[in-house]
C-alpha cells in the first residue's frame, strides 16, 4: 500500500459534494467518504477493489473509478468556487445572497 498520494488532489470536499456523487452513483455516502479516504491515502482502484472490500461496501472497479472521476471534475471547481469567493470578498461587494448563490452552483 502507497502512503503518498499519487491519484488524487489532497483537496477536502463540501458534504454536499459527497452526497452528490453517491445520489449519481446510486451507492451510500458513506461508501463515497471510504473511497475518497482510500484515494486520499494513495490507494489504486484495483488495491481498493479487492482488498477494502469491507471499507467499500463491495463497491465494483467500475463505480471506484467514476467516484474517482468526480472527484477529479469537482476538486479543481471547489478551488476556483473558493477563489472568486475570496477575491469578490477582498473587493468588498460579496454579499450573504452572493456567496449563497456561488456556493449553491454546480
Amino acid at each position: 500500500m502507497q502512503t503518498t498520494p499519487q491519484t488524487t488532489q489532497n483537496m477536502s470536499l463540501p458534504l454536499s459534494d459527497y452526497s452528490r456523487i453517491a445520489q449519481d452513483l446510486q451507492i451510500r455516502k458513506s461508501q463515497v467518504e471510504q473511497v475518497v479516504q482510500l484515494l486520499d491515502e494513495g490507494n489504486t482502484v484495483p488495491f481498493i477493489t479487492r482488498y477494502r472490500k469491507d471499507l467499500t461496501g463491495g463497491l465494483e472497479e467500475d463505480k471506484i473509478r467514476r467516484v474517482k472521476s468526480r472527484l477529479h471534475e469537482l476538486r479543481p471547481l471547489n478551488e476556483r468556487r473558493k477563489t472568486i469567493l475570496k477575491v469578490i470578498e477582498t473587493q468588498g461587494k460579496l454579499t450573504g445572497e452572493l456567496k449563497n448563490q456561488i456556493e449553491s452552483t454546480d
